[in-house]
């Protein structure tokens, strides 16, 4: 059977300009490619021109950068920014079509919905080409509000996007809720995030000196409460010192490591900047157990790679996985509720070892490996093709 050709579009996609940027948009791709015959396209705004094209894990890659716009008269400058990547979409579609043979595509997977939604209804509205809409942004997250914040033309492109999708597919249900109180609703099938369930595994480990509770985040205070938490590992800290808390944060740090020293808290904490997906699984393999704190998610990537890892997690209920209660996997919590969050702390401190490790691993391959998000973005895929 001949399979589906797709192109797969992003508002963010890593790159030169950012590498990190939309990493989990990057693993969809990855799930999806040997199911189908996939290009993704994605364009950046860059110092210097050029079109790079590689093979990424598997994934054939085409990078447009074109020039930054420079002018900040804000209507002349969103007018602008517009021209340019539409003008750089299509210097990308005819690089696929005359250097990678690939033009007539079957469907277009568009991930998160501005900008890269105009050049998904550009198509549409050219060549018929149908598409879906994968959505992980939390702007439509009630908590955060952004969306409200937006201006009415930004707010328009938005409102066309999902509704001329064939198919919305929102990382988790707590996202789908509140887009659909946005009045932003369609078709619906919710598909979480992937975890490179072949990476983020458990390993036999030596027991720690001291327990090791690992977080890792932004630290964003907004979103990801790094006050509430660090604030009550304070409180534990006067009365246990027998663990430390891991933060690695790839943001914030400079804050972080005043709020740290504020507390007086550079026993107890220890804070690490960036580090590659290697060492992030390292992180994760020797940790015995995981710390979120958030205000609110529309996913929680980090969560599921602890799962994965097979280590229980404490975590606030504030969307997208956090909403799983599940015994088995560790404590769920009310959010900002520090009082709860010292007492399951203190709780994992104590039990952390009864967690059957197996057992929390093969909840997360169930739900968030290659293979298994793979079949279900194919299916839909057919779910449009075939209606």
């Amino acid at each position: 059977m001949k399979k589906l050709k797709v192109l797969f579009i992003s508002s963010w996609y890593p790159s030169k300009e950012h590498p990190t940027l939309g990493n989990f948009v990057q693993k969809h791709a990855e799930a999806i490619h040997p199911f189908v015959e996939l290009e993704v396209l994605y364009i950046s705004s860059s110092s210097n021109e050029s079109i790079e094209h590689c093979i990424i894990n598997g994934v054939s890659t085409t990078i447009v950068y074109y020039n930054k716009v420079k002018t900040k008269l804000p209507l002349f400058s969103s007018l602008m920014k517009y021209k340019k990547a539409m003008e750089a979409f299509h210097k990308g579609i005819d690089y696929l079509a005359k250097q990678r043979h690939f033009s007539n595509f079957d469907l277009v997977h568009c991930n998160v919905s501005f900008p890269a939604g105009y050049f998904a209804l550009d198509l549409k509205r050219r060549y018929k080409t149908p598409f879906v809409l994968t959505e992980h942004w939390t702007a439509f997250s009630k908590a955060n509000n952004s969306y409200k914040g937006f201006s009415y033309l930004t707010k328009k492109a938005i409102q066309q996007t999902v509704k001329e999708a064939s198919l919305l597919l929102p990382v988790s249900e707590s996202l789908k809720t509140d887009m659909a109180e946005l009045g932003l609703t369609q078709k619906t099938k919710i598909i979480p995030n992937v975890v490179d369930c072949d990476l983020f595994k458990p390993i036999e480990k030596t027991e720690n000196k001291r327990i090791k509770i690992l977080h890792v985040s932004t630290m964003d205070e907004k979103q990801k409460n790094a006050s509430g938490l660090l604030n009550t590992i304070q409180k534990i800290a006067e009365y246990r010192n027998d663990f430390v808390l891991k933060i690695v944060s790839d943001d914030n740090y400079e804050q972080t490591k005043s709020l740290i020293k504020k507390l007086n808290l550079s026993d107890v904490v220890t804070l690490e900047n960036t580090k590659t997906t290697l060492e992030i699984v390292k992180e994760f393999q020797s940790a015995d157990f995981f710390v979120l704190f958030s205000n609110y998610e529309t996913f929680s990537v980090v969560l599921a790679e602890s799962w994965c890892c097979g280590i229980p997690a404490v975590y606030a209920n504030c969307g997208g996985l956090t909403a799983i209660k599940n015994k088995k996997l560790g404590i769920q919590i009310k959010k900002r509720d520090q009082q709860a969050l010292e007492q399951a702390i203190v709780n994992l401190l104590d039990n952390h070892k009864k967690y059957n490790s197996k057992s929390i691993r093969e909840f997360a391959i169930s739900h968030f490996s290659k293979q298994k998000i793979g079949e279900e973005i194919l299916s839909s895929y057919n779910q449009v093709l075939l209606t």
